[in-house]
């Protein structure tokens, strides 16, 4: 696929501050005028990125934008069935009390998260793509693709590698996906809707390990119903948290590959997992070797976390010792940086010439 030539600069460049103000003084009459000729300027100009997501969307077998929407609230575990002799009822808090609210910041605090909340996402437990909500997403589409645009991203480019990440998931792991997206609950039965059993293994911290939770992973993933039998005693604890955790690295190490080869598809430099940063380079150059085709590259993947390691230590290499490779990663993330300014800029551009930025 062709690559454009970097843009040139306009002069000061404002803040995001500066013109997130600007855009919510506006009402929606001019708010679309302002995507409008975005969007035409963008047609325009024929970015890179602009040109991976077409090329994505027109893949798609049906309506691109045909997906279900996102489940408003994830999956409880039922007390009865995985723990039925010490029944304590699951149900969603109203709303997280201030110490909850701490509890959940520390649990995504190392999240690594898009500076521009997706519209679209992939379900790894649904083996779907879905669509948030306005209220879920916290604005409106407009918003949206002026919020998209100030990260430097071209509209539906959080679709597109929301599906690039559904055609690197292989499927073979959905019922551990499906167990750990669960909600978390105390051991007094209060589930928190905005984490997951997935979010909670993966943040790191200590915290309570109820059985119902714990049970019904081995139970659906494992279909184990006699190893441990609740109430687990403590002698049990140990054993029980390591054959889950057996279970999460798996899955995390499929889910965070996919999640970060699908961002280093349409961005330079896009927020990653601790571990994927030091990969960035080999994600571009591995993109470049498939032609930038998900169907050739998902073949290769990995599924579990022993062959993750395996693939960056036999596939790495080879990406590193192939300069002509390296230099094709090398071009396409600077074609996808310059992208981002020239996309940023187009927005300004438009802003200025409509007479929307005070002071310049």
């Amino acid at each position: 696929m062709a690559l454009m030539a970097p843009s040139l600069a306009q002069g000061p460049v404002p803040s995001n501050a500066k013109l997130e103000a600007a855009w919510e003084k506006l009402p929606q009459e001019a708010r679309q005028e302002v995507i409008q000729w975005y969007q035409a300027e963008l047609v325009a100009v024929r970015t890179y990125q602009g040109q991976l997501v077409t090329y994505v969307l027109e893949a798609v077998d049906h309506d691109p934008r045909d997906w279900p929407a996102a489940t408003a609230d994830p999956p409880l575990y039922r007390a009865e069935v995985h723990a039925p002799a010490q029944v304590i009822p699951r149900k969603f808090v109203a709303k997280p009390t201030r110490s909850q609210r701490a509890w959940i910041e520390r649990v995504f605090r190392a999240r690594a998260s898009e500076p521009t909340p997706p519209a679209w996402i992939y379900d790894y437990a649904r083996g779907t793509v879905v669509g948030l909500s306005s209220e879920a997403l916290g604005s409106t589409a407009l918003t949206h693709v002026f919020r998209l645009a100030l990260a430097g991203r071209v509209p539906d480019s959080d679709l597109a590698q929301a599906i690039v990440a559904s055609r690197l998931d292989k499927g073979g792991q959905r019922v551990a996906h499906r167990a750990f997206s669960h909600a978390y609950s105390d051991r007094a039965g209060k589930a928190l809707r905005e984490v997951t059993l997935y979010d909670v293994w993966g943040s790191g911290l200590e915290m309570e390990m109820p059985d119902v939770e714990c049970l019904g992973i081995v139970h659906e993933v494992l279909g184990d119903w006699k190893s441990w039998i609740a109430p687990v005693p403590p002698t049990q604890h140990d054993a029980l948290y390591e054959r889950i955790g057996e279970v999460f690295v798996d899955l995390r190490a499929e889910r965070e590959l996919g999640q970060a080869l699908a961002a280093t598809y349409f961005q330079a430099e896009p927020p990653l997992a601790a571990t994927y940063q030091a990969h960035r380079d080999r994600m571009h150059a591995l993109w470049a070797q498939v032609g930038c085709d998900p169907s050739v590259l998902v073949a290769d993947l990995p599924t579990t976390d022993k062959d993750l390691e395996t693939f960056w230590t036999t596939r790495g290499k080879a990406l590193d010792s192939d300069l002509d490779l390296w230099q094709a990663g090398g071009v396409r993330r600077a074609a996808l940086a310059a992208d981002a300014t020239k996309v940023r800029e187009t927005l300004v551009w438009v802003m200025r010439q409509l007479e929307l930025l005070p002071g310049d």
